[in-house]
């Protein structure tokens, strides 16, 4: 009789043995699953601006069309809105969000245009009035008028447009280039980036 009820303890204890180890390998393989999943998958971030005027939102290397707006008005404003003083500093503010290729390139170009300023002795404002953004291509054309100054004086006031072009990585937005696309100032006209025919 005992020896049955061994038997009987053996076989219950198995048994729930068996139920446990199932139910560990089931959420063993739940939280696997999870974890590719999560590592996979591409969290949307919404962003809002101090000023709350409107939201944006990144999605692994994705952006919302306000998100590569604003951060192209941020970087003209950083780039354009300089005299010979402030272009140095301002451009070591940008340099931190220039990607690896185009550092060198990028950092000469400022150190050339601080220099120009310097000698011109040159202050200058960019009014952006129009975006045109490409969120397939991580680049925002932006037109607005160029006003430069001397001694606080206005000298000159014309329309431009300017692109910058980014690159993104894990979520975060490099500058890649910034050009002068048009310019209705003829005296910077060798600055225009060349356009290059599609065929």
């Amino acid at each position: 009789m005992d020896k049955k009820i061994e038997q009987h303890r053996i076989s219950y204890l198995l048994s729930q043995r068996n139920i446990l180890a199932g139910v560990s390998a089931l959420l063993l393989s739940i939280v696997f699953l999870q974890a590719i999943f999560l590592f996979f998958r591409n969290e949307k971030i919404i962003i809002s601006p101090p000023e709350l005027h409107q939201q944006y939102w990144v999605e692994g290397d994705r952006f919302s069309e306000g998100y590569l707006e604003e951060m192209a008005v941020f970087y003209a404003h950083l780039l354009l809105d300089v005299s010979a003083e402030t272009l140095l500093y301002q451009g070591e503010v940008i340099l931190r969000s220039v990607d690896a290729d185009s550092y060198s390139r990028i950092k000469t170009k400022l150190f050339a245009d601080a220099a120009k300023l310097k000698k011109e002795n040159v202050t200058s404002r960019f009014e952006p009035k129009k975006a045109t953004i490409s969120r397939q291509n991580l680049d925002v054309q932006l037109k607005g008028t160029m006003t430069h100054y001397i001694s606080g004086k206005q000298i000159s006031s014309f329309e431009e447009t300017f692109v910058i072009r980014f690159s993104a990585y894990k979520g975060k937005l490099y500058i890649k280039d910034f050009a002068l696309l048009e310019t209705k100032n003829k005296k910077y006209n060798d600055d225009v980036e060349p356009k290059v025919d599609q065929k």
